[in-house]
């Protein structure tokens, strides 16, 4: 007669199994676990790269069509400012034209390109949306002629070259001379025609007739409405125009001013030359 054999786990002395538990159970529609918050971090992530790609293809289709509508092309271009420069010269300068999209312009180029241009000396470049551009110049002023490698060039009140004198562009101006060994005094000549004309001499365009700083040191200004020439020392300057203004004063006092032609002040002296 045949015996049944039991099973491994009900045998005397052997201990049953134990069903391990699953770490992985099922709640609801989440899983428990270490795998749950890296997946929803994940998700999260994907979620934050899909918004953001999102929102930039919106913005590249939005400024795809703010630059390509008929909508902001420019019906008004207003330029202030200029007086030398005509209004065709600035938008040439700045190749700007009626037509363009505003939005479509890059305003900081424009600026650039109109700084390029030596009779400016400060621009800016404003849109005002919808078709509408203002373009402000501030230009330089020329003082002075200066002659320079065979040329003629209009210079500013510190003698810095702008532009050749030109047939089309031509300005009649005081000549500025000076020898490379006192170019940089050229920095101080503003200060130096303020003082003479806080002492009653008029020094404008229409009064002078030529400037010069020679190597020796001194600075030579002819009036050519008085038929006068004052010399003075760079050296010390102010002082030396504090005795002309001084001596000028005094001629002009006794009526006498016409007939002097020559007012020299060096070393802490005056001289003074009169018509013979």
């Amino acid at each position: 007669m045949s015996r049944s054999v039991k099973p491994t786990y009900l045998r005397s002395g052997t201990k049953p199994l134990r069903k391990r538990p699953n770490r992985f159970r099922r709640s609801g529609n989440s899983f428990s676990g270490a795998s749950s918050p890296l997946m929803r971090r994940g998700l999260l992530a994907l979620g934050g790269i899909a918004f953001l790609g999102a929102l930039m293809a919106a913005l590249f289709f939005l400024y795809r069509w703010g630059t390509t509508t008929s909508m902001f092309a420019l019906e008004e271009i207003e330029v202030q400012g200029n007086e030398r420069l005509s209004y065709g010269d600035v938008l040439l300068a700045g190749r700007v034209r009626l037509g363009q999209n505003s939005w479509a312009l890059n305003l900081s180029r424009v600026e650039a390109l109109l700084s390029k241009n030596p009779w400016v000396e400060n621009v800016s470049v404003r849109r005002e949306l919808p078709r509408r551009m203002v373009i402000a110049v501030e230009e330089k002023t020329p003082e002075y002629w200066i002659r320079r490698g065979g040329s003629l060039y209009y210079a500013d009140a510190r003698g810095e070259l702008i532009a050749a004198v030109s047939p089309s562009e031509f300005t009649s101006l005081p000549v500025l001379e000076a020898d490379m060994s006192v170019r940089e005094r050229l920095a101080e000549l503003p200060e130096m025609v303020k003082d003479l004309n806080r002492g009653g001499l008029t020094l404008s365009r229409d009064t002078l007739a030529w400037v010069r700083l020679s190597g020796a040191g001194q600075a030579q200004i002819f009036l050519d409405d008085a038929n006068l020439t004052l010399t003075f020392a760079l050296e010390d300057w102010r002082s030396e125009l504090r005795r002309v203004r001084a001596v000028t004063q005094d001629v002009r006092r006794r009526g006498e001013l016409d007939d002097v032609r020559r007012i020299t002040a060096s070393g802490g002296k005056v001289w003074v030359e009169r018509t013979p």
